[in-house]
């Protein structure tokens, strides 16, 4: 199989300074069984060089052996390069050494002419007879392997190559950044250069402009970051970021400074940034990515808890919490379940059924202890007044119902709610290592009594329809007071979806929200004005 090394497949730098850098963005992997890689050092479009991984399966001698597959052969792995052009050489000292990143390649250096040039090879297997048969037995051993390649060979460390090559009539020198495993079945492309001037010489790995490094994000909240970074060779950059996984990003362009204020970003959304730098037109490309999440995901997510399991596992565990809308089958978690990522609204000011199933099959003659506690002031523990907001005791497994109460005066908000089941231990706390049992974690929504899901005194300040829905909600409003308002898609966690900022109206007035983009599911409407918040639950089909 042939690959091309298309220039539309990467991010070819501009001219500056005599150095022309192409980055290979993703990193191209060549692994087939005879795979080639065309490269075209100066994206003219005439093929310089051809980089080939070969495998083939020797056969082996005598028929089968012990170290020799039953079908007679061995595989047996090669990488090599072949300059195509006239005047296309690779550099003689590259196969003896590697070249190490800034080592000269210059017009003196000694210039290798053969078609061809081994990087990593495998020699012929070696076999000698054994036993007194007639035909022989014959026992085998790998070909051991040879190249340039061999002592430092490792996707882990690329090496460069010293390439001179000819375009046009002219002599050109370059450089480009390979890795090869050890066992030579494939090799990967990272990058490419060369001077820009005849006969000129450069070093390995130079592309004139750095790629800023040490990129940093600070003082992050809900919807702004601050971002740092350092470059010791350009003062102008490019930021680029997006929503981790999403594909399209969003640019800024001809920043002076290394320092930058982003805003404008969504709520409870891991983020993706990226920074490069510019020299006179140059691009250094982009450095790697830093990966952060916006403030706005509430308590839950946001604060670090205590730690809190069992020693023992496997046979005494929690299999099923169900409160709301929340309706867990959670079986057994080695002593400890992280369900973060599930949750459901609870009103303040009221009690909610829960019901726990547990499962304890070998200590069944002693009590199993539950503790359900809520963080109501959203303070990173379960210590303050009405945390404990269930207990139980348990002689025998199976299910168990109660009601969780959440007090009036809980802060609003997404927070953790902790589920413990502890064997014959009643003044265990939240916080403990104990020996028999489970604890598991959920997010779950504290929603004010007077502005919650459904019916309530405010109830008719705010409507939605169509719902269900299936991609355009329209919310109609009726607040109290006119300003500017936020209307929150939250997930039923309490995680932030979309934010949209309205300028609420006293009266009647409406909005339109597009969440084509969500998926099937419940979640919660929150439109917050003034002193004004109501929440309602909407479902996506």
């Amino acid at each position: 199989m042939k690959h091309a090394l298309l220039l539309l497949s990467f991010i070819a730098t501009q001219a500056h300074a005599q150095i022309i850098y192409t980055d290979v963005d993703p990193d191209a992997t060549y692994n087939a069984s005879n795979d080639t890689c065309s490269l075209d050092v100066d994206n003219d479009g005439n093929i310089d060089f051809l980089i080939v991984q070969r495998t083939v399966n020797t056969p082996c001698p005598g028929g089968p052996s012990p170290n020799c597959a039953a079908t007679n052969t061995r595989p047996r792995s090669w990488v090599k390069i072949t300059p195509q052009g006239t005047n296309a050489v690779v550099n003689a000292a590259t196969f003896a050494s590697q070249l190490p990143s800034g080592q000269a390649i210059a017009p003196a250096s000694a210039w290798n002419t053969a078609s061809d040039q081994v990087l990593l090879t495998q020699g012929a297997p070696g076999c000698v007879p054994f036993g007194l048969v007639n035909p022989p037995q014959w026992a085998c051993r790998p070909g051991l392997y040879t190249g340039s390649w061999l002592d430092s060979a490792s996707v882990n460390s690329p090496k460069f190559l010293g390439l001179r090559f000819d375009s046009a009539g002219t002599t050109y020198h370059g450089w480009a950044r390979l890795s090869i495993p050890a066992n030579g079945t494939s090799f990967t492309l990272k990058d490419y250069a060369y001077s820009s001037t005849p006969d000129e010489g450069l070093f390995a790995g130079e592309t004139q402009c750095a790629i800023p490094f040490a990129l940093a994000v600070n003082n992050v909240d809900s919807n702004t970051v601050n971002l740092t970074w350092q470059s010791s060779t350009t003062d102008t950059f490019n930021l680029r970021y997006r929503p981790t996984g999403a594909a399209i990003w969003s640019v800024i362009e001809t920043i002076t400074t290394t320092t930058f204020t982003l805003a404008g970003l969504a709520g409870c959304t891991e983020y993706e940034f990226q920074v490069e730098g510019l020299c006179a037109g140059l691009l250094t490309g982009f450095s790697a990515s830093f990966i952060r999440t916006t403030l706005g995901c509430g308590a839950c997510i946001e604060l670090t808890y205590c730690p809190s399991y069992s020693i023992l596992t496997g046979d005494e565990y929690i299999a099923h919490v169900a409160v709301g809308t929340l309706d867990n089958q959670s079986g057994a978690n080695d002593g400890y379940g992280n369900f973060a990522g599930l949750g459901t609204a609870l009103q303040i000011g009221q009690g909610h059924p829960i019901t726990i199933e547990t499962v304890f099959v070998l200590f069944d003659i002693y009590p199993m202890y539950l503790r359900v506690y809520v963080d109501l002031n959203q303070n990173g523990n379960f210590t303050g007044p009405g945390e404990l907001a269930y207990s139980a005791s348990v002689f025998a497994q199976g299910p168990i119902s109660g009601t969780l109460n959440i007090p009036a005066n809980a802060l609003t908000g997404s927070t953790r709610m902790r589920v413990v089941m502890v064997e014959g231990d009643p003044a265990t706390t939240s916080c403990d290592y104990y020996n028999v049992g489970e604890t598991e974690d959920y997010c779950v929504d504290l929603v004010d009594n007077t502005t919650g899901v459904g019916e309530g005194p405010a109830s008719a300040q705010l409507h939605v329809f169509p719902n269900p829905f299936t991609s355009l909600l329209i919310v109609s409003m009726g607040m109290k007071k006119a300003g500017v308002g936020t209307c929150t898609m939250r997930a039923l966690t309490g995680q932030a979806l979309l934010t949209r900022t309205v300028a609420a109206t006293s009266g009647p007035s409406a909005i339109t929200l597009d969440l084509a983009s969500l998926a099937p599911g419940s979640y919660l409407l929150e439109m917050q004005t003034g002193g004004e918040r109501i929440v309602r639950k909407v479902v996506k089909e």
